[in-house]
């Protein structure tokens, strides 16, 4: 059976984008926006996507459901928490707009060893969460650090187990670029010189 029909997708475009100054969705490497180039890895991969985000018509041009934030200005944990709140699916995909180069074979594998711990993400030289697989029942976990204060991705990990998957242990193996991500200007314009 195809793990993926029964996994929904929600891609991350919150976030006020502090750093780069401008909202990361919009901004384009190699003509298309950030949001859309990730939005068309994710549609690959899984049959249904929406948008976690407060500024809906920012991106009303993809023509995808829009989740908004329960927990809002409370960072990455609070997407997923929208997420898990609004999916009737057992698991979701969890994508954050800045990963230009975010691949669907890498999303299929890590669809593939999702095991038996509730969230399954991939592992460079770090972990990258907003990049992972989640099951919906960590929304109670999600809620209740939330309300406690406690945002941070990591640390919500460490509290509900997790499956690292290293890129080098996939076939074929994964170069550790598909997750580079934009934060800043200086992290827009090297990947625009390394468009692909």
């Amino acid at each position: 059976m195809d793990r993926s029909s029964s996994v929904e997708g929600f891609i991350l475009v919150g976030g006020r984008s502090l750093r780069m100054g401008s909202p990361k969705a919009l901004l384009e490497v190699d003509g298309r926006p950030l949001v859309e180039r990730v939005a068309a890895a994710v549609a690959q991969v899984v049959p249904k996507v929406s948008l976690v985000t407060d500024r809906p018509d920012e991106v009303s041009f993809l023509r995808l459901p829009v989740i908004p934030d329960v927990h809002h200005h409370a960072g990455p944990l609070a997407g997923l928490h929208a997420a898990l709140n609004a999916t009737a699916s057992d698991t979701i995909l969890l994508a954050s707009c800045d990963l230009p180069f975010l691949t669907p074979h890498l999303l299929r594998q890590l669809i593939v060893r999702h095991g038996s711990r509730p969230a399954t993400l991939p592992r460079t030289d770090r972990l990258h969460p907003v990049c992972a697989l989640y099951d919906r029942s960590l929304m109670s976990l999600a809620e209740t650090r939330l309300r406690a204060g406690l945002r941070s991705m990591l640390g919500f990990l460490e509290a509900a187990g997790y499956v690292a998957v290293d890129l080098a242990s996939l076939e074929p193996p994964v170069d550790p670029s598909v997750l580079t991500n934009v934060n800043s200007p200086e992290d827009l314009a090297a990947a625009r010189s390394a468009r692909r």
